[in-house]
């Protein structure tokens, strides 16, 4: 004997179509070419976003490494660090950190999230 399928929880009838998050490879790609506006957009929609869901700090990072604002890259990669985010393991080969490669602070985090 078959069972109905289970009604669908009324929540999930309200979450909104589309991706989980605002793709932050978007910001990052329009940031290097300049269209720093873009990129600001991108960032403005992950932090609404953030105040319903979760977005990594790592993908924000991503955006703001576009922009070139390094400080605040290694804000964020340090909270992603506290946020024990599983990209985290793909620093050294990671194409897009290429320009923040040569900085201590890089090879310091490098070395805290333990692949050195």
């Amino acid at each position: 004997m078959t069972r109905p399928a289970p009604k669908v929880h009324p929540r999930a009838r309200q979450r909104p179509p589309g991706p989980v998050h605002p793709p932050p490879q978007a910001g990052w790609a329009v940031a290097t070419v300049g269209e720093t506006d873009k990129a600001n957009e991108v960032l403005n929609r992950l932090e609404a976003f953030a105040k319903s869901r979760y977005v990594p700090s790592y993908l924000v990072a991503r955006v703001h490494l576009g922009l070139g604002d390094i400080e605040r890259v290694f804000e964020l990669l340090d909270k992603a660090l506290d946020e024990r985010y599983g990209y985290l393991a793909y620093l050294n080969v990671e194409p897009m950190f290429d320009v923040i490669r040569g900085n201590a602070r890089f090879k310091e985090l490098v070395r805290r999230v333990g692949l050195k």
